[in-house]
């Protein structure tokens, strides 16, 4: 919508906000950087010792709940949702998320799909895995596939669509990583990977639905296939994750592009929806010289996941072990990582005339740049406030265009600021506020300026302008 100019025609004013950013702070924003995998390889793993240590970790944004097809399901039709319901509970009230993986083959159960899908007639087999024996599903077996998709249906009546719920993983193959290892080496049939993503995109309709990399990239699929199969998930909408950063294989194979698997996977989305990388294990990840220093005096870890987002785009990070134990070991990076993850929005300039016609719309410009290294990926609105004399006006700008924002640019916004009619004429202070205005309550956006400019109620004050009588 073209913007109203005001009544009297003024010359403009451009104040450079540059030399008020904060690019150290730790913004604490949502819906992006850090997540904790509190339910991991079974429910003992990554258990916290207190709410504190999440609290202070910096950038936190959620916590990701990877558990077997057989916690929810124990029998068929009775279903246990207290894995989820118990965390959500605890944790969304305060402010964090939830993400979720089912998985339906994992190395530590025998039985990760439910006995009674077994029993039912669904095709599989028992594998030897780290000294232990589990079943391996079909993943294209038509009695799976229809156990399976009544599951999801179940699970997505419940859950597609909570403000709460930052995405889904499509949980398929050894951990839910689209893959045979190590039980053995056979890829999962593309048809199957097919039929998975057709049964979570039938079900969950307004949720982020994510799958792994590696249901793509194996070795024994031609690049043909890998190209169709990749074509299939973009025309579903379907965004990719890689659970290869900081893993043996990550850190020896593809060390050129910082353990990706497959870079183009992510270029075919990140515009869209939000990308997500985890890492190895960390006790692992040290095992295997990942935490080790570098011949130029960095670490090598600091290097492939600062690499690894800017090359994935990444709006999400998991350390993948304890949290106390990788912030008292990381606290800078840490810190580093939690900014740059996602969007990350810096006001550059605003441009408006020396003073503000009351009863009038008038107009003023700001120029925002986004130092993050994906957008948001849903619309916050913009307010504006003028402060004076302990009396204060909210003047609403509508929604922010954020959502073009993209990273490594500058955009130029304009916005129609309507004084009140029978506003008193003064100085007044102009501030700001993003608003992520589509949860109740509504939540302010921290933008990259300094602290002392932001007050109790997260509006920024930019400038001091004139009101003044029509």
């Amino acid at each position: 919508m073209p913007a109203v100019m005001a009544s009297v025609a003024q010359p403009t004013k451009v104040t450079d906000l540059r030399p008020l950013w904060d690019t150290e702070r730790v913004l604490r924003n949502p819906y992006k950087g850090w997540y904790h995998h509190y339910y991991d390889n079974g429910t003992r793993n990554y258990r916290l010792s207190s709410d504190a240590d999440l609290d202070q970790f910096p950038g936190m944004d959620h916590l990701y709940i990877r558990l077997s097809w057989a916690h929810f399901e124990p029998e068929e039709g009775h279903y246990d949702w207290s894995w989820i319901d118990d965390v959500k509970d605890h944790w969304t009230p305060k402010g964090y998320g939830i993400s979720l993986r089912i998985s339906t083959c994992e190395t530590g159960e025998a039985q990760a799909t439910p006995e009674w899908v077994v029993a039912a007639g669904a095709k599989g087999a028992m594998y030897k895995a780290y000294r232990q024996e589990v079943w391996v599903p079909d993943y294209g077996d038509l009695i799976y596939l229809s156990k399976l998709d009544r599951f999801v249906s179940k699970l997505a009546r419940r859950y597609d669509g909570q403000p709460w719920l930052r995405y889904v993983d499509i949980g398929l193959g050894t951990w839910g990583e689209g893959h045979n290892h190590p039980m053995l080496d056979k890829v999962i049939p593309m048809e199957a990977v097919k039929k998975h993503i057709d049964i979570y995109r039938a079900h969950f309709r307004r949720s982020v639905l994510v799958l792994s990399d590696d249901a793509v990239h194996v070795h024994s699929r031609t690049l043909a296939k890998e190209k169709e199969l990749k074509e299939y998930a973009a025309a579903r909408g379907i965004s990719w994750r890689d659970d290869s950063i900081l893993t043996w294989p990550g850190l020896h194979n593809w060390p050129e592009r910082f353990n990706v698997a497959r870079p183009e996977l992510f270029e075919s989305a990140w515009r869209k929806y939000p990308t997500v990388l985890e890492t190895s294990h960390y006790h692992e990840a040290l095992r295997d010289g990942a935490y080790k220093p570098t011949p130029s005096g960095g670490i090598r870890a600091y290097d492939d996941l600062r690499g690894a987002i800017g090359l994935t785009h990444a709006t999400y990070l998991g350390y993948h072990g304890d949290a106390r134990k990788w912030l008292s070991d990381h606290p800078a990076l840490a810190k580093e990582l939690a900014n740059k993850l996602g969007y990350w929005y810096f006001p550059n300039s605003v441009s408006m005339p020396p003073s503000l016609v009351a009863g009038s719309k008038n107009t003023i410009r700001i120029k925002w740049e986004n130092k993050g290294t994906a957008p948001a990926y849903r619309p916050f609105a913009l307010r504006a406030k003028l402060n004076t004399n302990g009396r204060a006006i909210i003047l609403p700008l509508g929604e922010s265009r954020n959502l073009a924002w993209m990273p490594g640019a500058e955009y130029d916004a304009c916005y129609s600021v309507n004084i009140p009619k029978g506003t008193a004429p003064g100085r007044y202070a102009f501030s700001v506020a993003l608003l992520d205005d589509t949860v109740s309550p509504e939540r302010t956006i921290e933008i990259g300026l300094k602290e002392a400019l932001r007050g109790p109620d997260g509006y920024y004050r930019l400038v001091e302008i004139e009101v003044q009588s029509p």
